[in-house]
């Protein structure tokens, strides 16, 4: 991660979610707290997301760390839409399974098929090799609330 975004841009969007300004940004992303499994710490980071019922759709860089707290399955809080909300999350980080739910993902907030470079075809179907491409470079969360 950039030290704008560690530094600037990611505490500025915590700020807005927490604040009453939170609906400016508050219908795709949210803030996840997730606790260390080696430090006992608990992290916060800001994310988007996509919400389906009870469940939470996230995905993350597989360079990134905070995911793996989630191996094996993990309590998490957010801050959602201006409301705590607790849940239980896990990680998939098998490629088929990436490649499932990222589609499913795509395909349900298709406006962030730039954002992943990810085509569609006319009639509406994302490229393979472009989806194959972004789920070698990504992991996906889901996270059910309680």
């Amino acid at each position: 991660m950039s030290f704008f975004m560690k530094n600037i841009g990611n505490p500025f969007v915590k700020m807005i979610l927490q604040s009453p300004l939170h609906p400016l940004m508050s219908e795709s992303t949210a803030v996840i707290f997730v606790t260390g499994k080696k430090s006992g710490k608990t992290y916060s980071f800001p994310v988007n997301y996509l919400r389906t019922g009870k469940t939470i759709w996230i995905t993350s860089m597989r360079h990134r760390s905070w995911w793996k707290n989630l191996r094996g399955g993990a309590q998490v809080s957010l801050l959602l839409a201006g409301r705590d909300c607790e849940g239980q999350g896990e990680v998939f980080e098998d490629s088929a399974e990436v490649e499932k739910y990222l589609s499913e993902y795509l395909l349900l907030r298709p406006a962030y098929v730039k954002y992943f470079e990810v085509g569609m075809d006319l009639e509406g179907k994302l490229i393979p090799e472009d989806l194959k491409r972004a789920t070698e470079e990504r992991v996906m969360v889901r996270v059910i609330l309680s």
